[in-house]
């Protein structure tokens, strides 16, 4: 069986120099207004405006009112041939000869044009076995929450991904089928295509059905659970194709995320990023753009969670063992997203392949993990599934209190690194802090080591494996190993270059501040 693991080998066409410089390239154009549409009515629904109101967030909002038409005629006047408008942004990206490109920039109402790549690129995906999906719900102590029959019933999840063939077929989905629970579907590639679930667009386009089914999949047949969210209603959004990828693809999902907030959508799954591999350099994101804020796509993340109250659950990125990036890829350094990494089978650990959050950045990235052997596609909708659960039992919380609960649950809160981010939630505790927010488990401890040579007593009735990050200040890591105590006794040396360690037992974690 073919597994989508997600870890790309990128291969490029070459086009010749003469032929690009003739050929209108992509821009991003972002208008200074809105025109004369201040007192327009914003294209939103009602259960929008609800979720506002709830939320406590402002009911009409400036960035919900539609391009000026106006504006995009005058473009058009230019030989200026618009491809996609994101009202968000109030930009549109569209294609500009070299011959117009100045004289666009000089219009009034322009406040400014950023380029986007559109040189395609083929991606290759790893095959291998198919994984153990299952052992992630036992990692992240799904117990307490399945015992109160939470199950994301009410809750409308937005996926944005590469496709969806298959689904229908999928015995982990037909009871979402079944009780007509699909409401709805774009393709932003293919805006006529009429059969989703059984039309193959391209190699890996079945990857969205993987992610949905991590989300929301049960087999009643085999009595196997592989997602949380099995009673929630679902959008589904087709942006990215795989065979031919290009930057552009990220205007299909800012459409995607402004449709779905449009519907009232409050919770999002992406396992889409975007990072490195262009051929020009000079129009390739550089592990320092990772910022949440040089790409347009964060750029809109950050929109969605701020203005919208939406909260959008991210893949990290698999270029954790890439020395060329490493880091998380966009929307993944959005401030305001949860962004997912990967841990091994039964540890915190960080597996290879996961991406790094940036050690620049004064926010946490990723934010929270859980195991994945293929892929941080397949731990973010785990994490969906598991805020699906949240919403449904305490449905008046906001975007960034769900994500605190998330959070407090983590494995390693409150010592979070740029490794797992707060480590693996848990079940059980989540559903403690929603019945008492204030609840404190008392579950840290920090100590102050006199040498560089520590020794801890260690239970070893509960522990196993231990891991330890070592790290060179409060949140990068340098290092981590999982470690196996001797007779009860845990010897700790501090690595050079290292401050702090975090060891992470099995009911506590402790913060080590060496000399």
């Amino acid at each position: 069986m073919i597994r989508f693991c997600c870890i790309l080998l990128i291969l490029f066409f070459s086009i010749p120099g003469d032929i690009l410089a003739q050929a209108p390239s992509r821009y991003w154009i972002t208008f200074a207004d809105k025109g004369q549409l201040t007192k327009s009515t914003p294209a939103v629904s009602d259960q929008a405006i609800n979720n506002r109101k709830n939320l406590g967030l402002p009911l009409h909002q400036s960035s919900d009112l539609p391009i000026y038409q106006p504006y995009i005629d005058s473009l058009a006047s230019l030989a200026v041939k618009t491809i996609h408008r994101s009202k968000w942004l109030n930009a549109v990206s569209a294609e500009i000869s070299p011959e117009s490109l100045e004289e666009v920039r000089s219009l009034p109402f322009v406040s400014a044009i950023d380029r986007v790549d559109q040189r395609l690129k083929v991606l290759n995906v790893l095959e291998g076995n198919s994984p153990d999906f299952t052992s992630v719900l036992d990692q992240i102590n799904a117990k307490e929450i399945k015992a109160q029959n939470l199950d994301g019933s009410g809750v409308k999840i937005g996926i944005i991904d590469v496709g969806y063939f298959g689904a229908r077929v999928n015995a982990s989905l037909k009871p979402i089928f079944a009780d007509d629970r699909v409401l709805g579907f774009r393709d932003y590639l293919q805006p006529g295509n009429s059969k989703p679930f059984s039309n193959l667009q391209s190699f890996s386009n079945s990857h969205g059905t993987t992610v949905w089914k991590m989300v929301a999949g049960y087999n009643k047949s085999s009595n196997t659970q592989y997602g949380l969210a099995t009673g929630a209603s679902y959008y589904l959004a087709r942006t990215d194709h795989t065979n031919y990828e290009y930057r552009g693809e990220e205007d299909f999902w800012i459409e995607a995320i402004e449709w779905l907030d449009s519907l009232g959508v409050r919770l999002v799954n992406t396992s889409l990023g975007y990072s490195l591999g262009f051929d020009d350099p000079k129009e390739n994101y550089s592990p320092e753009d990772m910022d949440g804020k040089s790409s347009k796509i964060s750029v809109a993340a950050q929109i969605a969670a701020d203005e919208k109250g939406m909260l959008i659950i991210v893949a990290a990125g698999n270029e954790g063992h890439d020395p060329n990036w490493r880091v998380v890829s966009a929307p993944a350094d959005a401030k305001g997203v949860i962004s997912v990494g990967a841990t091994v089978a039964g540890s915190c650990a960080k597996i290879r392949y996961s991406a790094l959050g940036p050690d620049f950045l004064n926010y946490v990235k990723p934010n929270i993990a859980c195991y994945s052997n293929n892929g941080t596609s397949f731990s973010a909708p785990i994490i969906t599934g598991l805020a699906a659960c949240i919403m449904q039992k305490n449905p008046d919380l906001t975007n960034y209190q769900i994500r605190e609960v998330i959070e407090r649950s983590g494995n390693l809160y409150p010592y979070a690194n740029n490794y797992v981010g707060y480590g693996v939630p848990d079940g059980d505790r989540i559903i403690k802090l929603l019945e008492d927010i204030d609840h404190d488990f008392q579950r840290s401890e920090q100590i102050t080591a006199d040498t560089d040579h520590f020794t801890l007593s260690i239970d070893s009735e509960k522990e196993e494996r231990i891991v330890i990050f070592h790290k060179k200040n409060s949140f990068a890591v340098s290092g981590q190993e999982e470690v196996i105590h001797q007779e009860n006794q845990l010897q700790i040396e501090r690595p050079e270059n290292c401050s702090r360690s975090t060891i992470a037992l099995r009911d506590k974690v402790i913060e080590i501040i060496w000399p």
